[in-house]
């Protein structure tokens, strides 16, 4: 995730987790509780280079959020801060 931490409210950018073009990536995103926010699914077709970012960042309060992504058997949890 980068930047981390962030003061840039339009978006957030992701390494994809494998050099995998033919599976989805689901987000999901859960505050510093672990209470479930938001989930954002980026298809296969739209991913055409290894980065990707979320959309609804700019949804997000300041704060902690933990970042769930998944991707076909992979999965990775990251935190990111806002600014």
């Amino acid at each position: 995730v980068y930047p981390n931490p962030t003061e840039n409210r339009r978006q957030i950018k992701f390494r994809l987790l494998t050099q995998n073009f033919e599976d989805n990536i689901k987000v999901d995103v859960y505050n510093s509780e672990g209470l479930f926010l938001k989930s954002q699914i980026i298809k296969a077709e739209d991913i055409t280079q290894t980065h990707f970012q979320i959309d609804f960042i700019n949804e997000l309060s300041c704060g902690m959020y933990l970042l769930k992504a998944s991707q076909g058997d992979e999965t990775e949890l990251m935190r990111v801060i806002l600014k």
